[in-house]
């Protein structure tokens, strides 16, 4: 044995680990990470009274950035992050750097220097992949036809919300008709005895509320006795738009109309008053 090697042994000197390791498994794929942004939004009150589109944007680089180096902690450029998150302004980007952090979605680990010009530290929240990215094999769909079931009961749940939310902020005039009541933009449009740029109007009438359709119905009279000749009376579409059923009517005003005097009642003379 050689001098070398006697001396080697007895320092415990090992040969440096090779440098092609794997890096460690990140916790939470693409889909999941989605996912468990949407479920903390469900279940934060705050930010669904903050949150804004450019949130998700810095939240969605963010997971990518990690993904692309597979570390836990990324480095933030301000100019870059702007670019790749789409967001227009410094302190927009700082601001929304600071809500992630507040809503425990994300933790600064070093900020950036010289007023955040420089590169942000930062990292998902621990406690935010615990709660959101910890589910089992077990717990996804066992199979294809069990996921398609899923999303297609998503699908439907989503739909209904929405059918049920257009129901209650509208009317419109096929509910009246379903309902068995008068078509009240047909009764509008013969009231108003204009007829021009139908479609239009119509489509504008049944986005109304029931409310104002109804006051539209009792102006109109008015408003036809006070423009007699249709020439100068406003198109349909420009009376829907312009909200001229809450305008005051003035029918003293309106062509053809006079004001019939009674004759006043001759007092009899003074006894000797010449008439």
């Amino acid at each position: 044995m050689t001098l070398l090697n006697c001396w080697l042994l007895s320092t415990n000197v090992h040969s440096p680990a090779p440098m092609n390791q794997p890096s460690p498994k990140l916790v939470g794929s693409g889909y999941q990470l989605t996912k468990a942004f949407y479920a903390e939004l469900t279940a934060n009150e705050e930010m669904q009274l903050n949150a804004k589109s450019h949130h998700l944007s810095l939240y969605t680089w963010i997971c990518e950035l990690r993904n692309r180096v597979s570390m836990e902690v990324v480095d933030l450029p301000r100019d870059y992050t702007m670019k790749m998150a789409l967001i227009g302004s410094p302190s927009t980007l700082k601001a929304c750097i600071a809500d992630l952090a507040k809503w425990d979605i994300i933790e600064i680990m070093k900020p950036g220097k010289n007023n955040w010009t420089g590169s942000t530290k930062v990292k998902l929240s621990g406690s935010f992949l615990n709660r959101h990215c910890t589910a089992t094999v077990q717990q996804l769909p066992s199979s294809g036809s069990e996921m398609n079931n899923n999303c297609t009961a998503t699908v439907q749940q989503l739909y209904t919300i929405k059918t049920n939310k257009t129901d209650k902020t509208k009317k419109t005039i096929s509910d009246a008709d379903a309902s068995g009541e008068p078509d009240l933009f047909e009764q509008f449009y013969d009231l108003y005895g204009k007829k021009f740029d139908r479609k239009k109007a119509a489509a504008k009438f049944n986005r109304l509320s029931r409310a104002d359709q109804l006051a539209i119905l009792e102006h109109v009279p008015l408003y036809v006795k006070s423009t007699p000749n249709p020439e100068y009376r406003k198109n349909p579409l420009t009376y829907l738009n312009g909200e001229c059923w809450k305008d005051p009517i003035d029918l003293s005003k309106s062509a053809g109309t006079t004001t019939s005097q009674q004759p006043t009642a001759k007092r009899p003379s003074a006894p000797g008053q010449v008439r």
